[in-house]
């Protein structure tokens, strides 16, 4: 197994949970619950686009969660409820793992009771896979009468993801939405020697057209790539959800980008929406300068692409998300988009939580 150290330059591209709690000290997530400021829907920012609907984003957080490093949102819809898997930090091993939570409305969140109060709501264990001893950037799906789990997975030998390559995708699966069971010993789908994720798949994102499901995944490679180094949204098709085929380019590849645009595209969301069209969300990583979330839309789950010109949220002048926003979850439902994301705060030691935008339909005037 191959341990790296990523050049100063790509450390600021990779913005997992596994990443914060490497950038930080552990035992600060492990030792406090989060402190953020309670949810208040008075405290808005809004981001307007020509031809776009207008976003509306709160700025304090919906979802603190247990401790100060609760991030990569991933909601469904599930009857008169809302399910979400996220990434969460699990104190005892103090790695990321994945956890649940319920909601009504999407503002006020529970976690789903697991029997655990040191990490309330854990859906996946310590040796539950045995390829990966950390699992994070969780993509959760109902599918076929069961619920599906997607999770990036690594062996952190520490240093956290970024020092932890090579990150596989895994799939675990639930008839309650409780406890996951992985399908099988093995990843299903692990980098391409060379290729654009040749270190890392991570922040699956799927949705499902005339009968084939399509992927949409941030890859990394970073170390003896014939490509150019960085992060690259990617593709894939199945039938079945366990065996994927990977689309042979880049999905951003000979698109003209938006002028915010700097760097590198990552965590990524692909939704249908009413009118046939898919919509892309992703993290627009922009190396030292703080990330954004952009979004994308096209006839295929591939593209080609039709730009918003300005992003959708960016770090707020209001309350404690003054960094980083990236990791995109959407639902389109009664008239709107709703987006659940994970926001950064500098002022409390890089704490992270999710937080919440939503647009009126259709996004595109």
């Amino acid at each position: 197994m191959r341990r790296f150290s990523l050049p100063r330059w790509a450390r600021y591209t990779i913005y997992t949970l596994g990443a914060l709690i490497a950038g930080c000290a552990a035992a600060h997530f492990a030792q406090s619950e989060s402190k953020l400021p309670a949810f208040d829907a008075k405290r808005i920012e809004r981001s307007s686009a020509p031809a776009w609907s207008v976003w509306t984003r709160y700025t304090t957080p919906v979802f603190p969660g247990q401790y100060p490093a609760t991030g990569d949102p991933s909601v469904i819809r599930d009857g008169d409820h809302l399910l979400m898997a996220y990434s969460c930090f699990d104190p005892r091993r103090k790695r990321p793992e994945t956890c649940l939570a319920t909601s009504k409305d999407g503002f006020a969140w529970q976690f789903v009771a697991q029997g655990d109060d040191a990490l309330k709501g854990q859906a996946l264990r310590a040796g539950s896979s045995r390829w990966a001893d950390t699992h994070e950037t969780p993509f959760l799906m109902k599918w076929k009468g069961r619920y599906w789990l997607y999770v990036s997975g690594y062996n952190d030998r520490g240093g956290g993801s970024m020092n932890s390559f090579p990150a596989y995708l895994g799939l675990a699966e639930s008839d309650d939405a409780r406890q996951f069971r992985f399908v099988s010993p093995e990843p299903v789908m692990k980098g391409t020697p060379g290729w654009y994720d040749s270190d890392a798949i991570f922040s699956a994102s799927v949705v499902e057209d005339k009968g084939t499901l399509y992927m949409v995944y941030a890859g990394h490679c970073w170390h003896n790539c014939k490509v150019k180094p960085g992060v690259y949204l990617l593709g894939a098709t199945s039938t079945d959800g366990r065996t994927w085929r990977k689309h042979d380019r880049q999905l951003f590849e000979g698109a003209k980008m938006p002028a915010f645009y700097k760097q590198y595209a990552g965590e990524p969301e692909i939704v249908k929406g009413p009118d046939g069209m898919f919509y892309l969300f992703f993290s627009a990583l922009q190396g030292d300068d703080p990330h954004m979330i952009g979004l994308a839309r096209g006839p295929t789950p591939f593209g080609p692409w039709e730009f918003r010109p300005e992003p959708i949220v960016r770090a707020s002048a209001d309350g404690p998300n003054d960094a980083e926003t990236v990791a995109p979850s959407v639902l389109i439902e009664d008239g709107r988009a709703r987006m659940w994301f994970s926001g950064f705060s500098k002022r409390r030691m890089k704490a992270i939580a999710i937080y919440y935008a939503e647009a009126p339909w259709p996004l595109k005037q």
